[in-house]
């Protein structure tokens, strides 16, 4: 404190600007001096306090009591813990408000229109609400609300609707075709984000509103559109509701279209509109569906998309369609982010009539966009050596490649020729007692590691991973995923938990030496390794975890045996190292949340969410409580086990009487993974840590970079 005393004012501030709203709360608590210096208007002009877990609703209050005044952007997203009270307060004050996001906060229809009406210069509004159809009859009849809607330029909803228990479409569902919706009072909207939940123990809706609009020139300046990819019968119909109305409207030029899983037989209209602004489209998702229902005769595919920035083309199908990375490469030129997950544009038939990666197009798409820097390949199988190393050649060509997601077999190399015991592990574990099995897999692990030393451990920058990793220095982001998981245990679009299907790709076989080029990566911020069933020992997260000293986020499934979690004692190694992680989700089949491994994973100071997914898993009590002791930080535990549901329930019970008060943002989900009731227990999850922890996907090039809901 000495130090920061001679400081003066302006020198601070600077310091203080790299920190976030809730580090800045904390610090006015140091004395009169930060007090005041922590409520300058350059400080709170944008607060943000989403994922600010320590912040309870007193210092939230007190933060910046006389400066609230001068906030313009307050994003309260996603802080659930916060009470109504305190949100009504806060924003009152801040009459100059100009964006505010109270995403995942539960508020009532008419707390939502009171907030609106004391806000006239507001312009971007994100909000959740439980019944559309009430906060269309609330706005109506608050005529301040309704005059802060006609100033929206940016609107996002978040669908969290009540559910009924009953299952008889027929006489559970009301769906009203509104024509009083808050549409009618939108004068400026350019952007429209419609959220919906995971499918997580979902049910029909009790209500289901697609709104008519009626004032049609209300939404002739919409330019964003987008619906997320949950199958959410509420948020749906509500989006294609819309999407009926904008589709009457002519010459729209969208400059964002995110319309994920959708059906397009019925919209001509709309599929009409949406590529006569082809030119000045940005960001475009059309994942999940069949091409042809879009491109029709009429539409030229291969026409320039100067402007676009964002294609998101996973699990598509291409057939019937003159579309491929050719056509890509010579139509957008300055892509920057690109999802080809399992997608059948990588394929092309060849002459004898088999289908296999386009390499040439895809090498003509690196060479053309070559301002890529996110890119998923994830899901798709190669196996010719020719291929993988033109693959690799290609992506290390990327020199600002930020974010990367693959399949183990992209990256299959051809190796020397070894002794037949040697070669033998790259075909799976030999036959014989499980003893015997399990002698062999230790034995092919130890081979494989001892070559880091010699000089093989130089040649791995040559090919595969090595020469990605040398070429592109910057990655902060990368995946590798299995294309022959299929199906994880949670996973989204599935109302409950079910058996995962996994069955390796037979040329996914990955040496150690390749998985120890990922610690090449420094500022490696996020990993997700899944369905890698040769990294058996783990030793190659002790050097990742040396080496990548910001990782802040692992994700890790299925490694090694299926039937024995041997990495486990190499993870635990791992785990001192992590310094800065702060989200850990692991999923395998049998795994025991024992005193060792928890022992060692409290050392990851910084750990806020922890997340395990096992199906014959078992916990000690004992030891989790321990966890939660020592590291201060962790508010979100997920454990789905096999362990008993009183043993989950008493642990849980333990935890939330012990932490709840002190840990405000404190987020408990401890049950059996294949109970009846787990889905029930995983639909009460906030959103964030659902979709962000409890629910396995590839989460690279999902949405557009930067992209704000």
């Amino acid at each position: 404190m000495d130090n920061f005393q001679i400081l003066p004012d302006d020198i601070i501030l600077l310091i203080f600007s790299h920190l976030s709203s809730g580090r800045l709360c904390i610090l006015s608590k140091v004395n009169k001096r930060f007090q005041r210096l922590v409520q300058d208007r350059s400080l709170v002009r944008s607060s943000t306090f989403e994922e600010c877990y320590n912040i309870t609703d007193d210092m939230l209050l007190d933060y910046g009591a006389n400066s609230y005044p001068h906030v313009e952007c307050l994003n309260l997203a996603n802080c659930y813990w916060f009470k109504s009270r305190s949100i009504e307060w806060v924003t009152s004050k801040c009459r100059q408000l100009t964006e505010l996001y109270l995403v995942g906060i539960n508020l009532t229809s008419k707390k939502i229109c009171k907030i609106l009406g004391s806000l006239p210069k507001l312009e971007k509004f994100s909000f959740t609400t439980q019944n559309i159809h009430e906060f269309d009859e609330e706005v109506n009849s608050v005529t301040e609300a309704q005059r802060t809607i006609g100033n929206l330029k940016h609107i996002t909803i978040h669908f969290e609707v009540q559910e009924s228990t009953r299952t008889d479409v027929a006489i559970s569902v009301e769906i009203i075709h509104k024509i009083s919706s808050f549409f009618e009072h939108c004068n400026r909207l350019e952007s429209l984000h419609v959220l919906g939940q995971p499918n997580i123990g979902g049910r029909i809706p009790r209500l289901l509103v697609q709104p008519n609009v009626v004032k049609l020139e209300n939404l002739k300046h919409l330019q964003h559109l987008s619906l997320n990819c949950a199958i959410d019968a509420a948020a749906r119909m509500f989006y294609y509701g819309a999407l009926f109305s904008i589709a009457k409207l002519k010459n729209l030029q969208l400059k964002t279209i995110l319309n994920p899983s959708a059906n397009f037989e019925n919209q001509s209209q709309f599929c009409s509109s949406f590529w006569q602004s082809h030119r000045s489209l940005e960001n475009l998702d059309l994942s999940n569906i069949c091409l042809h229902k879009i491109f029709t005769e009429d539409c030229d595919v291969l026409e320039v998309k100067p402007h676009l920035q964002y294609l998101n083309l996973a699990n598509t199908h291409v057939q019937g369609v003159n579309i491929s990375l050719t056509s890509i490469a010579s139509s957008c030129p300055n892509i920057h982010s690109l999802n080809l997950m399992s997608s059948k544009l990588m394929n092309k038939w060849t002459i004898l009539g088999r289908e296999e990666f386009d390499v040439n197009g895809f090498s003509a798409l690196v060479r053309s966009c070559n301002q890529l820097s996110h890119i998923n390949l994830s899901g798709i199988h190669v196996h010719c050596h020719n291929i993988t190393s033109e693959i690799c050649r290609c992506l290390s060509q990327l020199k600002g490649l930020m974010s990367l997601s693959l399949s183990p077999c992209c990256l299959h190399v051809e190796h020397h020729k070894e002794s037949g015991a040697q070669k033998r592990p790259a075909e799976g574990p030999p036959h014989g007692s499980k003893k015997r099995r399990l002698a062999a897999s230790t034995n092919v692990l130890q081979a494989s590691t001892s070559c880091s030393g010699n000089s093989d451990s130089e040649e791995k920058w040559t090919k595969g991973l090595g020469l990605i990793v040398k070429g592109c220095p910057n990655v902060t982001k990368f995946e590798l995923i299995n294309g022959g998981l299929k199906q994880t245990v949670i996973q989204s679009g599935k109302s409950k938990p079910a058996p995962s299907e996994y069955k390796p790709c037979s040329e996914s076989f990955m040496t150690a030496d390749t998985l120890l080029c990922i610690s090449g990566w420094k500022h490696l911020r996020f990993l997700q390794l899944a369905g890698i069933h040769s990294a058996i020992s783990g030793v190659s997260l002790v050097v990742i975890a040396k080496e990548c000293k910001h990782l802040q986020q692992l994700h890790l499934a299925y490694l090694g045996l299926t039937a024995h979690c041997m990495y486990i004692s190499q993870l635990c190694q791992a785990f001192p190292y992590m310094e800065a992680l702060k989200d850990f989700r692991l999923e395998h089949s049998y795994l025991s949340i024992d005193k060792t491994f928890c022992t060692s994973l409290s050392k990851c100071k910084t750990l806020e969410r922890f997340c395990v997914v096992s199906k014959n898993g078992i916990i000690d009590s004992s030891a989790v409580e321990y966890l939660m002791e020592k590291v201060e930080s962790l508010v979100v535990v997920q454990l789905f086990t096999d362990a008993t549901q009183s043993l989950c329930k008493k642990l849980q019970k333990s935890l939330k009487d012990r932490y709840e008060s002190v840990r405000p943002a404190l987020s408990l989900a401890i049950w059996p993974l294949f109970d009846e009731n787990a889905a029930y227990v995983m639909k009460n999850i906030p959103r964030k840590h659902l979709e962000e922890m409890t629910i396995f996907n590839s989460r690279i090039c999902q949405q557009p970079p930067n992209f704000n809901w």
